[in-house]
């Protein structure tokens, strides 16, 4: 299993933003995370890659624990927030190479790899242009050309599909796809239901308050739906009827 998720758990002072949550992705899924805004997804997302301690529980990475190995680990989560974190004054392929030197990555392979994944994002034009340049769809996938360039066995990716153009997406989601039948596994959160959970996604969760309120593979889920409402279900109607009440 890539990645397993044990009771997770996230507190603010009182407030609960995680509650408890479990679940695993396994090699050649795609798991998508849904819920509406203020469920928790971005705080569970951090947590999951390192970026906030959990108040309880605990995150595996191939059977390692998170906390208890975490150079191993983070070498093995590839992470694009929502608002791609740059450096405005590096290029593109400036930014790349210092991504490549920060996870040691061979330097008789770095060179390749970097131009091969500006090349399939569409940034070669754009490589030696200052980041802040870009427009917040180049600086997304820039970000996950990055997350890529250390070949990690895990991308968690939070709303990967939110100001890229219909090509992009399109591009976007072949490339997901691909790289999960390489034995690798994607973890995203995404608004997007119809134009990419749906279309992309094996499993899927929802979180609703902090707390998983269903999980497990995609068609399953639907057919549950299908069985208990007498037609075809939507992914959209399905969520809707489980956060029913839950104002966006």
């Amino acid at each position: 299993m890539v990645l397993q998720v044990k009771e997770l758990t996230k507190q603010f002072g009182q407030f609960t933003a995680v509650d408890a949550v479990s679940f695993s992705v396994e090699a050649g899924a795609i798991y998508g995370l849904i819920g509406p805004n203020g469920a928790g997804k971005t705080t569970l997302l951090k947590m999951i890659v390192g970026l906030l301690e959990p108040s309880a529980g605990k995150v595996l990475i191939d059977g390692r624990d998170l906390a208890a190995s975490p150079e191993y680990t983070k070498q093995r989560i590839g992470y694009v927030a929502d608002v791609p974190y740059l450096y405005n004054r590096l290029t593109g392929r400036e930014f790349m190479h210092f991504v490549a030197d920060l996870w040691g990555v061979d330097k008789k392979k770095k060179n390749g790899c970097i131009e091969e994944l500006l090349s399939f994002f569409d940034l070669i034009r754009a490589a030696d242009n200052y980041t802040e340049t870009y427009s917040h769809g180049m600086k997304k996938k820039l970000a996950l050309a990055a997350a890529l360039v250390y070949q990690p066995k895990l991308l968690v990716l939070d709303e990967p599909f939110a100001g890229l153009d219909p090509k992009s997406t399109a591009e976007t989601m072949a490339f997901l796809q691909k790289y999960v039948a390489a034995g690798n596994a994607v973890l995203l959160s995404s608004h997007h239901m119809a134009e990419v959970v749906e279309k992309i996604c094996t499993h899927v969760g929802i979180l609703n308050y902090g707390a998983l309120i269903t999980d497990g593979p995609l068609a399953e889920i639907l057919a549950e739906a299908e069985g208990k409402y007498g037609r075809p279900q939507r992914l959209e109607e399905v969520f809707i009827r489980m956060v029913s009440g839950v104002i966006e």
